[in-house]
């Protein structure tokens, strides 16, 4: 069985496929990927997220910040590496790390009780536990 894999947008045909992590055979045959952690599909061509069908009024950085916890499959993420990933500054001191403090508790409740999955890892940063 294969694990989690990061499918890349593609175009084909005119229609963008989405970005989302999941296993390869969780494909819906529409061009969308579940993921199996949570119930989320991400649309990386139109940058939009549903979770359980319904779907999530994301910031931009919100939705990269949930795509980062979700490419990482249980992988603790410091604050200064989603500083980088999610809002492009090298070095940590450029901006205040409660950023990501701030972004990660507006997603959690975006997400609902599946929010409860974002981990925090105390002094190190956040993950995303695919078995709670």
């Amino acid at each position: 069985m294969m694990g989690p894999t990061l499918q890349p947008p593609t175009v084909g045909g005119g229609r963008a496929r989405s970005v989302a992590v999941g296993d390869a055979d969780a494909g819906t045959g529409d061009g969308h990927l579940r993921n199996r952690v949570l119930p989320v599909v991400l649309d990386g061509a139109t940058h939009q997220a549903t979770a359980s069908g319904h779907p999530l009024s994301l910031t931009p950085k919100e939705f990269d910040l949930l795509r980062a916890l979700l490419e990482a499959r249980g992988r603790v993420l410091s604050r200064e590496f989603l500083l980088d990933r999610v809002w492009g500054y090298a070095r940590a001191g450029e901006i205040e790390s409660r950023t990501v403090d701030v972004h990660v508790r507006r997603l959690r409740a975006k997400l609902g009780p599946e929010g409860e999955r974002i981990l925090t890892v105390k002094n190190v940063g956040y993950r995303l536990d695919p078995d709670a």
